[in-house]
């Protein structure tokens, strides 16, 4: 009985480092194929851009000073957005502060006016 036991451990141990293993392989893989395919962008973009003369270069990076310009309109515009939700949650925020404040007073109030009641009952 404890030796089918401790088989079944011995086979379960190696099917875990057998599973491991079969991980780190397929991690390595994928990580050598991500760093093969951005080596291989890289290259063609070398490529394209050694193929161009000046003009064309100038052209190219204006081209993408736009796209960035643009981006960061988008961002700022986002960010604007972003700005305004702040001080709307903020105003609610303090308005709830201060709903929060006047019902703890009546609250309060109410609580006095319970317990002057009850010593009234009981003077009575």
């Amino acid at each position: 009985m404890l030796e089918k036991r401790i088989s079944k451990i011995e086979v379960i141990k190696d099917e875990n480092k057998a599973r491991k293993k079969e991980k780190a392989r397929l991690l390595k893989e994928k990580t050598e194929e991500e760093t093969r395919t951005v080596k291989e962008r890289i290259k063609a973009e070398k490529d394209k851009l050694l193929g161009l003369s000046e003009k064309a270069l100038m052209v190219d990076i204006l081209m993408e000073l736009r796209e960035m310009k643009a981006h960061l309109n988008t961002i700022q515009e986002n960010q604007s957005v972003s700005d305004k939700r702040s001080e709307s949650f903020t105003s609610s925020i303090k308005n709830l502060d201060s709903r929060l404040a006047s019902i703890a007073g009546e609250i309060s109030s109410l609580n006095l006016n319970t317990s002057l009641n009850t010593l009234n009952n009981y003077l009575k």
